[in-house]
């Protein structure tokens, strides 16, 4: 036989037992939603490009995230009738047009849900502005420079980065992350750093020539679609 005080007590753990069972499946359906709603988001460079018909491949690397990311990435064309992932590594992803005219976007995700987005718009018309003649070093081992707004700008390559001296309007150089090997081709959009927050230029690298698995050995690239180098 229940005593008054038994049932009493049978009756508040029956309530109190199934709600915090409820409060705890709620938690986890929000925080599940926060993170399929962009609560958690990535952070892509390029962002946002135009590429022209000249540019068959670019690469894309992801930046940062709001919290610590979870490897693997996985990447996705929205219109694979305009381009592909054609392969991903760590951070990096290779995206290969296969359209010239159209805007592609590409999503990335880790294994959390973290989303990012690389938007592409592709033309399928050049609207380069007259390029400025290349004056050449002279020596098939060096590269070649062009001179703009006063300032000598020389193009490099060190194994898998490359480099652009005098880039910046204060004389300072810019390298590029290490591209994946057989990249052909890809376009950067570089900003300026702590002193130079405001200050862009779009890097239009084509004929990116690999010597073993490792290293670039020649290569073409376009600055603000009006200096042209080469190198060697």
């Amino acid at each position: 036989m229940n005593m008054p005080g038994n049932h009493e007590h049978d009756i508040k753990r029956g309530i109190i037992i199934p709600f915090f069972i409820w409060i705890s499946v709620l938690a986890v359906v929000l925080a599940t939603s926060c993170e399929e709603n962009g609560g958690f988001v990535l952070s892509v460079e390029p962002s946002d490009s135009t590429i022209g018909p000249n540019i068959a491949s670019m690469t894309m690397a992801v930046m940062s995230g709001t919290r610590d990311l979870s490897l693997p990435l996985k990447w996705k064309a929205t219109n694979s009738n305009l381009g592909y992932i054609a392969q991903d590594h760590g951070l990096y992803a290779v995206y290969i047009c296969t359209s010239q005219h159209g805007i592609n976007t590409v999503t990335v995700r880790d294994q959390y849900g973290a989303k990012g987005i690389a938007v592409i718009n592709q033309v399928a018309y050049n609207t380069e502005r007259p390029t400025v003649p290349v004056i050449y070093s002279g020596s098939t081992n060096e590269a070649s420079t062009a001179t703009s707004s006063g300032e000598e700008m020389t193009a490099s390559a060190s194994k898998d980065r490359i480099t652009i001296e005098n880039l910046w309007s204060d004389g300072s150089d810019f390298t590029t992350q290490p591209l994946p090997y057989g990249t052909a081709s890809t376009t950067v959009k570089a900003t300026g750093g702590a002193e130079l927050p405001d200050e862009t230029h779009d890097l239009q690298f084509s004929s990116i020539v690999w010597n073993g698995s490792d290293t670039i050995s020649a290569f073409v690239v376009v600055i603000d679609d009006s200096v042209t180098l080469s190198y060697p």
